[in-house]
């Protein structure tokens, strides 16, 4: 792939990112690699940072793989594969050791919250001025932010889910994930 066709593919992937809405989801994502992820305003603005740092590229497009798979945008992947014979196959639960085990529970956690999860965990940790996140993504790196979620010590955090009754949410945080899951 051509430096060009690189930068045309990034405007591609960057824009279906934007046009769902889903920059606070990229920033939970990446927040271990792009250190500054939470400032960002935009899909473009993480992928430069994640080109800089040689993390993606022309010879290097598995990130970008691996971001599709565990958000879950399939129609994505599929129209790059078209558009681009050499990006790689995107596989539904195939992520690369570049996402943590932590960061892909993250993720997995924050898609099972509904509107009304976010709402009242909202309300249980910033009482009684709730910050009424607009969505799950917000809250969640709020909450890392705020030192509320920690790899390592979800203890208390699962006793709140779990107080909560947001078993659904509790599960994905203390699912294993599948030798697949993990490659």
């Amino acid at each position: 792939m051509t430096a060009m066709q690189f930068n045309i593919l990034q405007s591609d992937f960057a824009n279906w990112y934007d046009n769902q809405k889903c920059l606070s989801m990229l920033k939970v994502l990446f927040r271990d690699i792009v250190g500054n992820a939470a400032e960002k305003k935009s899909t473009s603005e993480l992928l430069n940072d994640l080109c800089t740092q040689y993390y993606i590229g022309p010879d290097n497009l598995i990130l970008l793989r691996d971001t599709i798979s565990i958000t879950k945008h399939f129609a994505l992947g599929q129209m790059l594969k078209k558009k681009y014979p050499s990006f790689p196959d995107v596989k539904d639960d195939i992520i690369s050791t570049q996402f943590t085990p932590h960061r892909q529970k993250l993720m997995k956690f924050g898609k099972k919250l509904t509107e009304h999860d976010v709402k009242r965990i909202d309300e249980l940790y910033n009482s009684p001025a709730p910050k009424m996140y607009p969505d799950a993504w917000c809250m969640i790196s709020d909450l890392e932010k705020n030192l509320k979620i920690v790899e390592g010590k979800m203890e208390e955090f699962y006793m709140y889910l779990e107080h909560l009754n947001l078993h659904l949410a509790l599960n994905a945080l203390k699912e294993e994930l599948s030798t697949q899951e993990l490659r």
